[in-house]
């Protein structure tokens, strides 16, 4: 419960939405050769951590984060790059999928219509249609 009241104030929410959409935790994620790199740099973060917890206790957290990945799906890119917001997008498609299952469906339907996506687009397709997750590395 404590993870709820911590993120239940809206700036808490916002710091939390700040990180992992920062060019930090995009570099901590960019250092990923495997999927299973991926999931322990996500299951050791406190903001992934707190966001977790929050969204399998309130809806409404898990609709912020349906929200933040609507919203940076839809970002105009320069497609000779790779996405900018692809380790934020994994990280909110990951904790959906650990928490709402319904929610993370439709999330991982949203980030396939976008380009030049690489670690949420393997979630979003296992998701969606059972692909393997491969954890290696």
């Amino acid at each position: 419960m404590g993870s709820l009241r911590t993120l239940s104030k809206r700036g808490s929410l916002k710091k939390a939405f700040d990180y992992i959409e920062s060019l930090r935790f995009g570099a901590e994620m960019g250092i990923a050769s495997g999927f299973g790199t991926v999931t322990s740099i996500m299951e050791e973060n406190k903001f992934v951590l707190q966001l977790t917890g929050s969204s399998s206790q309130s809806l409404w957290i898990g609709d912020a984060i349906y929200s933040r990945i609507a919203c940076l799906s839809s970002v105009k890119i320069d497609v000779q790059y790779a996405h900018p917001h692809d380790h934020a997008l994994t990280a909110y498609l990951w904790i959906l999928y650990k928490t709402n299952k319904e929610l993370s469906r439709r999330a991982a339907s949203v980030i396939l219509t976008s380009d030049n996506l690489f670690w949420s687009r393997i979630l979003a397709r296992h998701i969606i249609y059972g692909t393997a997750l491969l954890i290696g590395a």
